[in-house]
């Protein structure tokens, strides 16, 4: 076994000694100058790990006196105590080479002294987290290859053999450092990277630093055979150094990117923010950059454990549109994009539940329901947008966030009718305007209208009661609020919800004859086939139709048996 400045071979034994020097400033919290054993072994495998594990525990525990010593705290016999019971379990049993996490053993400092440590080492700019490693190495690994570059031009012909066989032999013994966990060198390279770096690594936890050493000693294996394969001819280019600070949520700048990337609606936007931290949840917040494919397979699973297949599907779907994103913008390898793209969950049609139509009895209970026959206008319901939103759905055929978003300047007159026009909505072809039904004429709804108009701006909104949710959309509550009633009044079904007003309204107009193109217009459905190419466009390229047809077609629209004259416009207060 090769003699290093940790492990001690005396000449008169064949048993390794395990020796590390004490800074004079901490002698006295351990009662001793050196720590200093047998490793009780002659394997070399063996001995080689038992000083790796020595090494870990002894700079933990000089860590820790440092820390200690700021804070005038001695522990002196205890410190070396601990040393002492860890020596026994590691040399008397070869097993037993976990390493213990230091709050086990080690009592507590005082709260100031993360301050006072804070303090004294005004040099480093973060504290240590697991989750910047893949950045850290990143960084190094741009510095090592673009030195390589330069190092490269300076080679003669004649320096290349020397060069491999150099190369080669640092792979080997990285290698045999990995095959016997020998992390003795690695430990300091690293640690000497993490200072470069200004970061602070002594108040992380044992295990969060041996995993970034044995990470560093696989990554600097990897590096030495990018090294090789250069000098063997292979074009591999250097990175470029990751974008952003060390300390930054990677996760909410991939999001951010993602975002104005694709410009998703609020309601895209605050799912996929859900689906993210159900994965940060479901991996304990691993970087993205280490995500691999156990990692989505254990997504999909936790997925599937607590929600449908189809809510499963959609939040990972999500979650794949940002790492590809992601990968496109060079924030993460492109194996971690394709580890997701790999991995699918099924969606059978039978279990997808398409909303159906009202009856026409569905839809009196609903308006016999107390809030069109008694006057009630619950705040959740958005106070008046209780009444007319469900209205504006039926005649109009309206999507919810149609309705609910309209404007004090969305009424006007054209053509002997009013118009209504819709400037928020799901799809392009959803920003439209549309005749109003002679029913909601008939209800009151322009007096309403122009009521709420006074004193207020045309871009403020119509219905003052509806609040913004967590989706950042105006009808977040009232879509709840409306299930539960449908559920409570009408039919409790899940099949039968809000957008049954609208397929009410498609099914009514199919069956007056309204044509397809015409119904489509309507509900602002974008045009299919060849009615894309005929008649006359608007400046994005839409079909537009004459007025009078759409009148004719709004017209035709009724609902034969449904009984609206009992309606109650005005709140009762009930």
């Amino acid at each position: 076994m090769s003699q290093t400045s940790h492990v001690l071979i005396r000449r008169d034994s064949r048993v390794p000694y395990f020796r590390r020097s004490i800074p004079e400033a901490l002698r006295s919290q351990f009662g001793r100058r050196e720590f200093i054993c047998s490793l009780r072994t002659t394997e070399t495998a063996e001995a080689e790990r038992r000083a790796g594990a020595l090494l870990a525990k002894t700079e933990e525990l000089l860590r820790y006196a440092r820390r200690a010593s700021r804070a005038a705290q001695d522990g002196s016999v205890e410190l070396g105590m601990i040393f002492d019971r860890y020596r026994e379990m590691t040399c008397c049993d070869g097993n037993a080479l976990a390493y213990p996490d230091a709050g086990d053993e080690l009592p507590p400092l005082p709260f100031a002294e993360a301050r006072n440590t804070r303090s004294c080492n005004q040099r480093f700019r973060y504290a240590f987290h697991p989750s910047m490693s893949a950045r850290l190495l990143g960084r190094y690994q741009a510095r090592v290859l673009s030195d390589d570059d330069a190092w490269r031009q300076t080679l003669a012909p004649s320096d290349l053999h020397a060069a491999r066989a150099d190369l080669v032999q640092r792979e080997q013994a990285l290698i045999d450092d990995i095959a016997l966990d020998n992390v003795n060198n690695a430990w300091k390279s690293a640690a000497e990277l993490l200072k470069l770096e200004g970061v602070d690594s002594t108040l992380a936890s044992m295990a969060a630093m041996q995993s970034f050493v044995n990470r560093y000693l696989r990554n600097e294996l990897d590096l030495i055979r990018i090294r090789i394969a250069r000098l063997n001819g292979a074009d591999i280019p250097t990175p470029q150094l990751p974008p952003g600070a060390l300390d930054e949520d990677e996760w909410a700048v991939m999001q951010a990117t993602w975002e104005a990337a694709r410009v998703p609606k609020p309601a895209s936007r605050y799912e996929a923010a859900l689906a993210v931290k159900r994965l940060r949840e479901c991996i304990h917040d691993k970087s993205p950059c280490d995500l691999t494919l156990a990692d989505a397979m254990l997504f999909r699973t936790s997925l599937l454990s607590y929600m449908s297949r189809g809510r499963a599907k959609s939040s990972l779907s999500l979650v794949r549109s940002i790492l590809k994103t992601a990968a496109a913008e060079y924030r993460v390898p492109l194996n971690v994009s394709m580890a997701f793209e790999s991995v699918k969950i099924e969606v059978s049609e039978k279990s997808v539940h398409s909303f159906q139509p009202f009856s026409v009895s569905q839809l009196q209970a609903f308006f016999d329901g107390p809030v069109h026959s008694r006057g009630l206008r619950p705040a959740k319901g958005g106070r008046d947008a209780a009444f007319w939103v469900p209205l504006l759905a039926l005649f109009e055929g309206m999507r919810l966030e149609e309705a609910g978003s309209l404007v004090c300047g969305a009424l006007s007159p054209r053509s002997g009718r009013y118009w209504l026009r819709i400037g928020r909505s799901k799809t392009a072809a959803g920003l439209r305007e549309i005749p109003l039904h002679r029913e909601l004429e008939r209800l009151g709804f322009v007096e309403y209208f122009v009521a709420q108009q006074a004193g207020r701006t045309a871009t403020e909104p119509l219905f003052l009661g509806l609040r913004y949710g967590s989706k950042e959309n105006q009808t977040h509550m009232f879509s709840t609020w409306v299930n539960e009633y449908i559920d409570k009044h009408v039919v409790d079904e899940a099949a039968y919800v809000f957008h049954s007003f609208r397929n009410s309204f498609e099914d009514a107009a199919t069956a007056a004859g309204v044509p397809e193109d015409v119904r489509r217009a309507l509900m602002g459905h974008a045009q299919v086939a060849m009615t894309r190419r005929y008649g006359k466009k608007d400046g994005r390229n839409r079909r537009i139709f004459p007025d009078q047809a759409l009148i004719e077609a709004i017209d035709k629209v009724c609902y034969q048996g449904l009984d609206l004259s009992h309606v109650i416009r005005m709140e009762t207060g009930l």
